[in-house]
């Protein structure tokens, strides 16, 4: 059973935390600012790093009394705190495509700097939707849905780990964007799928896809010059006749540069103390970013 599906939905994107510690010896500021191409500057979130044995709270790692500016070309606007560890610019500067977006942040006498290209602007072209007409069996360990055919081989069934036997269907979604003419190493795609099916689970796991990380210029074109990308997602049901749950899906797509995903891969890396960052004399990220989304209704 496919779908095709088109509709462009623009949206202003995603944060990353970064919710890091240092030792106590001293603190550092974490920057978070992701400026969207042809939208006008954005607000940044500020924090400070809080030693390992603190105890975590939002409201205590935001940081204030902070000077900060951002640059868009030739043109600067200056920042001013509008709540808690949130900055809000002065002037209203749009991001063009191409430009060079700088940062400049002065806080208990550190000065931590750095720059961005915004990117040219990305619209998903369309979505396909592919549910099977019945569902699959296999292993659901936590949020973790595999294949039963990989069972034997990863003995779940032997070890004690509150896996569950269960029916799912496994829902293919192909998304495509028109890239241009995008240099090798110059772009970097982030996808994601997000549904709010209540009670389904995340089932993200290896053996699905429900996200991806991927340089632009690496992702083949169909024969309509676009750029196309496949991702996978498991909603579970109780029986094997059950039809799939209606629910609404987005499909979501990024396009920024090597340092984003290098930021997005690092927060997910659990051996890291902290992603990396392209800050000088601090943590965190600065990324020019587009975003584009389609929202469609699955049945």
């Amino acid at each position: 059973m496919e779908k095709w599906h088109k509709t462009v939905l623009t949206t202003v994107v995603i944060l990353s935390a970064c919710d890091s510690a240092l030792p106590p010896v001293h603190t550092a500021l974490v920057v978070e600012a992701f400026i969207e191409v042809e939208a006008p500057l954005p607000m940044i979130h500020l924090r400070e790093t809080r030693p390992v044995d603190e105890p975590f709270s939002p409201d205590a790692t935001a940081a204030e009394n902070i000077a900060v500016t951002v640059w868009l070309g030739d043109q600067a606007s200056e920042y001013v705190q509008e709540a808690e560890g949130h900055y809000g610019p002065v002037n209203t500067l749009m991001a063009n495509a191409l430009a060079t977006a700088r940062i400049e942040a002065r806080w208990d006498g550190q000065v931590i700097t750095g720059s961005t290209v915004i990117p040219p602007p990305l619209v998903l072209d369309s979505v396909r939707i592919q549910v099977p007409d019945t569902p699959v069996d296999g292993i659901i360990v936590g949020d973790a849905f595999i294949d039963a055919s990989l069972t034997d081989t990863l003995r779940l069934d032997s070890l004690r780990t509150g896996a569950v036997r269960g029916l799912v269907y496994v829902i293919e979604v192909h998304a495509f964007w028109n890239s241009g003419t995008t240099v090798e190493g110059e772009y970097w795609i982030h996808t994601r799928l997000e549904h709010e099916l209540q009670g389904s689970g995340r089932l993200d796991d290896i053996f699905l896809r429900p996200e991806a990380l991927v340089e632009e210029a690496q992702i083949e074109l169909d024969g309509l010059g676009r750029r196309t990308w496949t991702g996978v997602y498991a909603i579970p049901v109780e029986m094997r006749e059950t039809p799939v749950p209606p629910h609404e899906l987005r499909v979501a797509i990024v396009r920024s540069t090597r340092e984003y995903a290098q930021f997005v891969a690092g927060t997910g890396d659990p051996m890291r103390r902290e992603p990396p960052s392209n800050l000088n004399g601090g943590l965190g990220i600065i990324a020019g970013v587009s975003v584009d989304s389609i929202v469609v209704w699955v049945e």
